[in-house]
């Protein structure tokens, strides 16, 4: 249906792209915008953008090689800017545009770009008032799990893919279809999806008639029947209404529960029999009545059950495959900023979420309620636009009433000037449990200074109310690590403690944050002691060997980290030629190795070159040169977050090619190893020793490093994959893809987490777009969220 293309598609009225070109993006960091500014990039083309403020969007468009400004100014534009982008956000007095214009560059919104985008691939579209992302992301998480390299642009960013937008190679194309300014009535989906119908955006569409005309033209857009395929949410009669417009064929899909149709309505797809629990939600799947089996969704709440029937719907209806689905629907992990949780810290639970229209707020609310029902729900809520209060104040106010407590937070304006009598306070007014805070500050203040051991904070807006929620976060955690501070001081407990010490100088790659509160020790009662303590006042507890093998995020770690420098050992002869050794797990491979072949004892020297902790080694089954731990190891302490303690072997570890149980398992603290040894000449042992050393120094870099990035893939090696693609020696930002073994990234100097996880994803994806090989990652990413 499509032939590839190495730039963007023409557009009419806009020059023709070519790689090279320059391309400037007004108002870059927001969720679509953000998308296409890193669709433009992946092809080549030179992009720059601006935004009003700064944010973690333009933070990783920076790292990831685009020109990010902060503010705007005329100045700003590019010399030979071939294509100005603006968000429907940016006003018409923006320097920027006013300055595009005066040096004649053409100018254009997104929605055309990705309209002529989707009439060159198989477009699936999404649109609706709510679910759309996650709908969207849940499709193109399908499409990509299904190996079908699809193209997305998503309002959220997908932990699971990595981004909130991709260029792939695969024929499909997954656009979230965004109503406000008429965006999603641009190019001709072959499958669309509305979710739901209710009257939003007052600014744009005045009233109810005028948003369903919109619908009606994006029904009548999608591809007609045969081709063209339609669902839409039985449940909305608005949504009903407008897809009577459309030439496609049109089915329907219905959640038990819902708001039922008209009897003499045909449901095609029906999600029934629901059970909730804190594990997500259960369900029998039905088309034309014929049951497809029960289902497990992962995401809380029955809203999200309805965004996955519809996706379901949609995989059915292509062809995807019915088992794979279901790992899709029990894994992902939505989008960001949808009921995600940024931390819990001393039994406090805080979550961030995009809901800002009272529909979505009741929806969120009673999803914190399914899956934590015992808890008590604090809501914090940024109202979103003075239109849309104005429009909705009854719905919020009575949106507020659903949590325990409430605080409003200031109307976010976006584009808006005020409109008389409409703020927070007019919100607030008479509701018991709601206070009104003046900013986002005092708001954030406030339910940190309410949180109690239990609570679930719930932030909700579209706007700025993230600047709240990790304030909050920041500084429940900053009270939680004095508070340990101060009781380990009460319990005599010993070691080198620093509030917000640096993880970077605690590894071997030089990067990442501080943590709340960093902790070395050398005697093993006290690493016992901190562990147990941390555990019993519901703070996370990362322990750190040699800090190889690890990738720490620039944010830093919450709670405990433990530095781990327990290195006595003991060593037990059965005869002359049989010996064992216990070790306390902090001492490292290269030390223990180089003292027992001096006493003429060897079985791990092959090891030597591996720079991290005996306790590491375990955990990750490290190898080298033919050996790994399995072949040595006998058996580990491990002690629970009571201070439970148990001896387990090699079998019951299961260990695995560079894993065992406990790199999945947070809970338990490996404290010694008792390895097995076999003699014979000490100038043997340290020849070989020698031998290794030396064949590391010639194969692997000498900068900071973490150590193989990727597992090896059966019957290949990950670094010659990443060679073969051509990114030996790529760069991004301070981070290196190493010349000397591809399969390492280095640190030249002052590289970010954010640095070494873009090259990460990048090569994980240019190997399989070019081999089919999807590389797994070897090291341990903390508090960086993988990509599946």
């Amino acid at each position: 249906m499509m032939e590839p293309i190495g730039v963007w598609p023409a557009v009419p009225g806009l020059p023709q792209l070519s790689a090279g070109d320059r391309v400037h993006l007004i108002g870059v960091g927001g969720a679509g915008m953000s998308g296409l500014a890193r669709a433009l990039n992946q092809l080549g083309l030179a992009v720059s953008g601006s935004d009003r403020q700064a944010s973690p969007m333009l933070e990783a468009l920076a790292a990831e090689g685009l020109a990010i400004r902060v503010g705007h100014a005329a100045g700003q534009l590019p010399p030979g800017c071939a294509l100005v982008v603006r968000s429907p956000a940016i006003p018409e007095d923006n320097a920027e545009l006013l300055a595009a214009r005066a040096a004649g560059i053409p100018i254009s919104k997104r929605a055309p770009l990705l309209g002529a985008l989707m009439d060159a691939r198989i477009g699936i579209a999404v649109a609706g008032t709510h679910g759309k992302t996650t709908t969207s992301g849940l499709i193109a998480y399908a499409l990509e799990r299904a190996g079908l390299a699809p193209s997305y642009f998503v309002g959220g960013e997908l932990p699971d893919l990595g981004s909130n937008a991709r260029l792939g190679p695969g024929a499909h194309l997954v656009l979230e279809a965004d109503e406000y300014d008429r965006s999603f009535l641009h190019g001709h989906p072959v499958y669309a999806i509305i979710t739901n119908l209710e009257h939003d955006h007052p600014d744009i569409y005045p009233d109810t008639a005028s948003l369903v005309d919109a619908f009606a033209k994006f029904a009548a857009r999608v591809v007609a029947a045969p081709d063209g395929w339609l669902l839409v949410n039985a449940a909305w009669p608005l949504a009903l209404q407008a897809a009577s417009a459309a030439g496609a064929r049109v089915e329907r899909y219905h959640v038990e529960g819902d708001p039922e149709p008209v009897s003499t309505l045909a449901i095609d797809w029906r999600a029934r029999d629901i059970e909730t629990g804190p594990d997500g939600t259960r369900f029998e799947l039905l088309h034309d009545g014929v049951s497809l089996g029960r289902w497990h969704l992962g995401l809380p709440g029955r809203h999200n059950l309805g965004n996955a029937l519809a996706a379901l719907a949609l995989a059915e209806t292509i062809g995807l495959d019915r088992e794979g689905m279901r790992e899709v629907l029990r894994s992902f992990r939505g989008a960001g900023r949808r009921f995600e949780t940024l931390g819990s810290i001393a039994g406090i639970t805080v979550i961030d979420d995009y809901a800002h229209h009272p529909t979505e707020i009741t929806a969120s609310l009673a999803a914190a309620r399914e899956r934590y029902p015992d808890r008590r729900l604090l809501a914090i809520v940024e109202p979103h636009t003075y239109s849309r209060v104005a429009l909705l104040a009854d719905a919020f106010r009575e949106a507020l009433t659903l949590a325990d407590r409430s605080l409003v937070c200031p109307i976010y304006a976006a584009r808006e000037a005020p409109l008389p009598g409409i703020d927070a306070a007019s919100l607030g007014s008479g509701l018991a449990n709601v206070e009104v805070c003046a900013s986002l500050e005092l708001a954030a203040d406030r339910a940190a200074e309410l949180a109690q051991a239990g609570d679930l904070l719930l932030f909700m807006g579209a706007g700025a109310i993230t600047q709240a929620s990790r304030r909050c976060l920041d500084q429940l955690r900053d009270r939680a690590a004095a508070g340990l501070l101060s009781a380990a001081g009460s319990a005599g407990l010993g070691g080198e403690a620093r509030l917000g010490g640096s993880l970077a100088e605690q590894t071997t790659l030089r990067v990442g944050g501080p943590a709340d509160l960093l902790v070395r020790v050398r005697r093993i009662e006290d690493l016992e002691g901190w562990w147990r303590l941390a555990h019993a006042r519901g703070l996370p507890v990362r322990v750190l060997g040699r800090g190889s093998n690890v990738l720490v995020a620039d944010a830093g770690l919450p709670g405990l980290v433990l530095i781990n420098r327990c290195e006595a050992w003991q060593l037990e002869a059965d005869d002359d030629r049989i010996g064992r050794v216990r070790a306390e797990s902090g001492l490292t491979l290269a030390a223990l190795a180089q003292n027992l072949a001096r006493q003429g004892w060897c079985g791990f020297e092959m090891g030597v070159g591996i720079p991290g902790s005996v306790g590491a080694a375990v955990v990750t089954n490290a190898g080298a040169h033919g050996w790994e731990m399995a072949d040595s190891l006998i058996s580990a302490v491990l002690v629970d977050a009571a201070g439970r303690r148990e001896v387990l072997g090699p079998e019951q570890l299961a260990l695995r090619y560079r894993g065992s149980r406990l790199k999945d398992q947070a809970d338990r603290l490996l404290v010694e190893v008792t390895l097995r040894l076999q003699r014979d000449e000490p100038e043997a042992i340290l020849a070989r020793i020698a031998d290794f050393a030396a064949q590391r120094r010639r194969t692997q870099p000498r900068e900071p490093s973490v150590g193989s990035v990727f597992k090896n893939p059966p019957s290949d090696f990950a670094g010659r994959l990443i060679e073969a693609a051509g990114l030996k020696g790529r760069r991004l930002g301070g981070a290196l893809i190493s010349p000397v073994h591809a399969n390492f990234v280095v640190n030249l100097g002052g590289a970010s987490a954010a640095d070494v996880t873009g090259l990460i994803d990048l090569a994980r994806r240019t190997v399989e777009r070019q081999s089919g090989l999807r590389l797994e990652t070897e090291i341990e990413q903390l508090g960086v969220r993988d990509v599946h």
